[in-house]
Formats: C-alpha cells, sequence, structure tokens
C-alpha cells in the first residue's frame, strides 16, 4: 500500500481519520515538483457515505524556501491550507468538477499525493522573503544585503560611473565600432 493512500475498497462508512507526515521523500516522489524538502503534516478526515465519500485534508509544517531578495534559504510556515475533496464512487478516476472527481470503486486504495501535493503548493506565496523579525526587521542575510545594495546604481557615486575619457577595452572598443557600423 502506497504510504500515502486511504483504503477505498475497505473504507468503512462513517467518519475515519488518517495522518500523513510528507517530507524530502514524499515530493521527490512527485513528478516535476516545485517543491525540493518539506515538513509537512496532513491530517486527513474521510466521511463515507453510500456512494459519496467527502475528504477534509488539513495540512501544516515547514517548505524549505529560497529567499528572492537574498538567496538564503530558510523554512516557510505552511498553516491552514488544504481542502475539502467529493470524491463519487464509479468506474475509473476523473474530474468532474470544481473539487468533485469520480473514482474507481474496485480500486483498493486511494493515493492522495498529488491532492496533498496541490493543497501545499496553492498555499505557497509567489515570491518567498525572510520573515520579519519580532521588531519588524529583515532576517535576510546582511553581507548580501550589503552587496545588493552597493550594486545599486542609485547608489553608485559620479566616480563609479565610467565617461569617455576612461580608457576603453579594445575588445569592447571594436565591439563598439561594429555596433555603430550597424546602425548605417
Amino acid at each position: 500500500m502506497n504510504p500515502y493512500s486511504i483504503p477505498l475498497r475497505n473504507l468503512q462508512r462513517g467518519r475515519s481519520t488518517y495522518s500523513f507526515d510528507c517530507g524530502q521523500e514524499f515530493f521527490a516522489g512527485i513528478e516535476d515538483s516545485l517543491i525540493d524538502d518539506a515538513n509537512i503534516h496532513a491530517e486527513v478526515v474521510a466521511q463515507r457515505g453510500e456512494q459519496l465519500i467527502t475528504l477534509d485534508i488539513a495540512i501544516s509544517g515547514t517548505v524549505r524556501a529560497v529567499c528572492d531578495i537574498c538567496l538564503g534559504e530558510f523554512d516557510y510556515e505552511v498553516e491552514d491550507c488544504g481542502g475539502h475533496l467529493t470524491l463519487r464512487l464509479g468506474e475509473e478516476l476523473r474530474e468532474i468538477g470544481d473539487d468533485v472527481y469520480e473514482v474507481d470503486e474496485r480500486a483498493d486504495e486511494l493515493d492522495l499525493s498529488q491532492w496533498i501535493y496541490e493543497f501545499v503548493c496553492v498555499s505557497l506565496p509567489i515570491r518567498f522573503e525572510h520573515p520579519e523579525d519580532e521588531n519588524g526587521n529583515s532576517t535576510c542575510d546582511p553581507d548580501m544585503l550589503a552587496r545588493l545594495e552597493d550594486l545599486d546604481p542609485a547608489n553608485r557615486e559620479e566616480d563609479d560611473v565610467p565617461t569617455e575619457s576612461d580608457e576603453i577595452d579594445p575588445r569592447w572598443a571594436k565591439l563598439a565600432y561594429l555596433k555603430d557600423n550597424d546602425k548605417n
């Protein structure tokens, strides 16, 4: 049995609860995963009726992320994410509508990996930034922030800006000549 599955054929009517811990191994098993490492806990409550199964999936934990400002790694908190799925027993696994699926009633188990993965991905921000400390200060790498500050064109002094009187490397002069003559 897949470690991220629940029994389907033998699922008792009524309410059943399942817990899954999803780490690096879990995300490595997802094809083209956007997440390399995480420590996620998923709590699944399955409610089985005559022809329907409802799943309430609650996910919490951390995802290893790279800060888009300083490129430092940090653990991004994933809280209060998950969702609700309605499964109709039928002949094959297919999507019927938003969060409504048909599942093969003859299957022994139902793999929840893809749904858990998608709920985690949907909860992630487009842009990762280190969280602020308790005083509201950035926790980004100070050395990297200093380097970025030095490279910011707005912070360059006039002495740092090349002028025409500065000696130009002959290779660049040749390229500039070709570029200028290309305009003609």
